[in-house]
């Protein structure tokens, strides 16, 4: 729309006042439109979503998955976040995607570590998790940014919210 941020910004917050448009997870919706998908964006979603299932640990970069689907970057961007918005997938921060099925499995995980071990290092998580460093960290950063472990030095000990979070 060639708008200024601010002029955008204000048009939101009107239509937000009057009950048009609200914001959830970062995105701004129509309020009363429920996420309608036809056959042509199921066939996407599901590529999409097979391309994740078929990745190691069921983890995927962006960058990834829009060479492996052949879709635009932003189709792909949209796509991720209705997987996330949907509980399918998870966006662990703006390059990384994992299956909802991974993500379960990696808080079963720590939830078996923790009550065993009151400290976990990334060389534990790595082991625990079988991901490379260039993924644990992430995924680590992830986790202490939304409750599930805190840092402590260069180990994490168990969120406040752990069991709360599971999905």
């Amino acid at each position: 729309l060639n708008l200024s941020n601010v002029w955008s910004h204000y048009i939101i917050k009107e239509l937000e006042n009057d009950r048009v448009l609200k914001r959830e997870n970062g995105k701004v919706k129509i309020v009363g439109h429920d996420n309608m998908i036809d056959k042509n964006l199921d066939e996407k979603l599901n590529n999409i979503e097979n391309i994740i299932k078929h990745s190691p640990k069921q983890m995927v970069s962006i960058n990834e998955l829009i060479k492996k689907s052949t879709l635009n970057p932003k189709q792909v961007k949209e796509l991720i976040f209705f997987l996330d918005d949907n509980g399918k997938a998870k966006i662990i921060n703006e390059n990384i995607i994992i299956s909802i099925m991974a993500f379960n499995s990696l808080i079963d995980s720590l939830e078996k570590h923790f009550k065993d071990s009151e400290n976990m290092s990334v060389s534990n998580f790595k082991n625990l998790s079988g991901f490379s460093r260039k993924n644990a960290i992430p995924m680590l950063e992830y986790f202490d940014k939304n409750g599930f472990t805190i840092r402590k030095g260069a180990e994490r000990i168990e969120g406040e919210y752990f069991f709360e979070k599971k999905l």
